[in-house]
């Protein structure tokens, strides 16, 4: 519930940013939780598969996360 809108806000002011290699297994984790909420939810995490100034490595997280089924919030 009320940390989705921090993990948002999160991997948003992230996504682009090259020096966070370091920290994607975070920001992947948080991908991860995103794509398996609302719809507000998953509208971020496909916004940074698909936007190409995103992390590669991020990128790739987002789309592996969007590819697993989302359960119901």
């Amino acid at each position: 519930g009320r940390e989705r809108p921090a993990l948002r806000q999160l991997v948003l002011m992230h996504r682009a940013d090259r020096r966070t290699v370091s920290s994607t297994k975070a920001l992947a984790s948080a991908l991860s939780i995103l794509a398996a909420g609302s719809s507000a939810d998953r509208g971020v995490v496909k916004f940074v598969a698909s936007d190409p100034r995103s992390n590669p490595s991020l990128a790739r997280d987002a789309k592996s996360a969007l590819a697993r089924p989302a359960t119901s919030q």
